[in-house]
């Protein structure tokens, strides 16, 4: 199964984790994150546990960043779920339900930028604004400040 990608998956972990040599082993190995030892030593034991990708646009994701790779700790995912995993995503809290922002947008289905709502939420706006105020009004307001009819 070497040429498959689940073989490429566990020998790029290992290489991450533990080759010092290896160009992002200072965001893994050389910050801590480990693979298990059952893992480290079998593919066929990290082939057991993970399955098979569901597709070729999955890769494997840690669930918790701050720990290693495990069957536990690890899942296939699409690009948009690692995206939503990532350590400096901001977390926003509405009804006793936390998300990202982009989660929110997807979930409000909102024709805003996530961008956009980060930056508000940054200057102080409320989260009901951030979410809500059209873009556009964000550019009349500069425009109207830029002809002096703004204060």
């Amino acid at each position: 199964m070497s040429n498959t990608k689940e073989y490429k998956t566990w020998s790029g972990i290992k290489k991450r984790c533990e080759n010092p040599k290896a160009s992002n082993w200072h965001q893994y190995g050389g910050a801590g994150v480990t693979i298990c030892k059952k893992w480290k030593d079998s593919f066929l034991t990290f082939y057991e546990d993970m399955g098979p990708a569901p597709s070729e646009y999955h890769s494997i994701d840690r669930i918790d960043n701050s720990k290693g790779y495990c069957k536990e700790n690890c899942r296939w995912a699409t690009a948009k779920q690692q995206a939503r995993n990532k350590t400096n995503n901001r977390k926003i809290e509405i009804a006793g339900k936390s998300k990202t922002i982009a989660e929110w947008i997807e979930y409000f289905d909102l024709d805003i930028s996530p961008v956009l709502v980060h930056q508000r939420l940054r200057r102080g706006m409320s989260i009901e604004v951030a979410f809500t105020r059209p873009p556009e009004a964000y550019r009349a307001r500069k425009a109207l400040k830029e002809i002096g009819a703004w204060e």
